[in-house]
């Protein structure tokens, strides 16, 4: 039984590679638009390789002239040959623009909240908090004493009333 599994899964990972070669051979041909390429022999398979990552990159080898030394040639990635690449380009900006967004998502909900929570005021005891509620109390009873008249004309106003005189 184990022997099955083992058979299938090299058999998968076989077709497997196939598949990937066969398709960078046909990515290497359309580039390059060399039809060659699809009869290569497994010798030449190195070279479509290594040819492969040259286009990717667009590196082209130069002959070396005097006095200069072999700088790769890049080419302008940044205008699309066809409107399916137009439409890879954006796909892939659209992907980092997401990839970016789930980042900064995460570090705003789970991260900082996770690893450096914000700092609490520790909680007053409740002795404080009486003494806290007493100096509240003085603070408005100073206030309202503030408010009332000096004595002396309090004194004055009840005279006047405490004696109405003749009149009453």
């Amino acid at each position: 039984m184990m022997g099955e599994i083992l058979e299938k899964g090299q058999s998968a990972v076989k077709t497997v590679k196939k598949q990937v070669t066969d398709t960078a051979k046909a990515a290497v041909s359309q580039v390059a638009g060399d039809s060659t390429i699809d009869q290569a022999s497994p010798t030449q398979v190195g070279k479509v390789d290594e040819n492969f990552v040259k286009d990717l990159y667009g590196i082209k080898d130069k002959p070396i002239a005097t006095g200069q030394k072999n700088q790769p040639q890049v080419t302008n990635q940044n205008q699309p040959a066809s409107p399916s690449q137009a439409q890879e380009v954006k796909k892939a900006e659209d992907k980092q623009k997401l990839a970016k967004l789930r980042q900064e998502l995460h570090m705003k909900t789970y991260f900082e909240p996770t690893f450096n929570p914000p700092k609490q005021k520790p909680e007053e005891r409740p002795a404080e908090k009486v003494e806290q509620e007493k100096k509240e109390e003085k603070i408005e009873l100073h206030e309202k004493e503030k408010k009332k008249p000096p004595p002396i004309v309090q004194k004055a106003q009840q005279r006047v009333e405490k004696f109405p005189g003749a009149s009453g």
